[in-house]
């Protein structure tokens, strides 16, 4: 594909122009400060792009769908909900090893279980969760029995799918954020505390990088609504964090909490916050 560098000049200048015709329409029809413009701005920019992307930022096999955040409260109608866009992968290399591994009656309900394990793990990354309705009638196009039976075969072989229902019964205290957070400072690989929660790797490492942030905002005595409001993450996550960052008390926790922090800052605030969390 030849580049067009004058159509692409184009339209970063039409796009500037759109944003800035946004910005000043929040100033003067919600006097929103510029602050809150700008963040407004960029989480509707970051939902309408992903919901508006085009063939060519999927990969094959790849879907755009619609689910349920997963801040979202046990209990909450669905239809109240906070949605988000996410891309799940509903077909790869993994399901075509998996083919030539498996034979007979065993391949299709085999194969149907990786894919609702990769499937939550992916929505889960993004921070969603999908319910047994959504990949029944939107992914699988199954019964919604065939898949609680196939939870039920994958809890009896010790592994647990993250979705919207087992998510929400696990409670804050015990939340999937917080036993990563937890493992870490007890010095697991996020490779190993993946392996564990049965979450991806890349949902893993963004916990460790939002507890690194929020830790450093908490040792500048930021207040925690503002701490959720400038990290885009709930106000009980940053109350659960806030704890776990209040208990590590010994020279041994605190150091811990230091190298996490210093491994997991963005680079330019690495060393602050490495500092502020071992003068504690």
């Amino acid at each position: 594909m030849i580049r067009q560098p004058k159509n692409e000049r184009q339209q970063r200048l039409a796009r500037k122009r759109l944003e800035q015709m946004a910005l000043q329409q929040l100033h003067d029809d919600f006097e929103c400060s510029p602050f809150e413009s700008r963040a407004i701005l960029e989480v509707m920019s970051e939902i309408f792009e992903l919901a508006w992307q085009g063939p060519e930022r999927l990969k094959p096999g790849q879907m755009c769908v619609l689910a349920v955040a997963a801040d979202e409260p046990a209990g909450k109608p669905l239809a109240a909900c906070r949605m988000k866009p996410i891309i799940l992968t509903l077909h790869s290399a993994e399901d075509v090893a998996l083919r030539q591994r498996v034979t007979g009656r065993q391949v299709i309900p085999q194969l149907r279980r990786a894919k609702l394990q990769r499937l939550a793990a992916e929505a889960l990354a993004q921070d969603t969760c999908l319910t047994v309705e959504d990949l029944a009638n939107t992914i699988f196009n199954c019964g919604e029995r065939t898949l609680e039976h196939d939870l039920r075969t994958l809890r009896q072989q010790g592994t647990s799918v993250p979705l919207r229902g087992q998510q929400a019964d696990i409670g804050r205290s015990v939340s999937h954020k917080v036993q990563a957070i937890e493992l870490a400072l007890q010095r697991k690989l996020p490779s190993e505390i993946a392996r564990r929660l049965n979450h991806s790797l890349a949902a893993v490492e963004r916990y460790l990088a939002d507890f690194a942030a929020i830790a450093h905002l908490l040792a500048e005595g930021w207040p925690l609504e503002t701490i959720s409001f400038v990290r885009r993450v709930s106000l009980g996550l940053v109350r659960e964090y806030e704890v776990l960052y209040q208990q590590a008390s010994t020279a041994t926790q605190r150091q811990a909490l230091a190298d996490l922090i210093r491994q997991w800052a963005p680079s330019g605030e690495k060393k602050s916050r490495a500092s502020q969390a071992e003068a504690r």
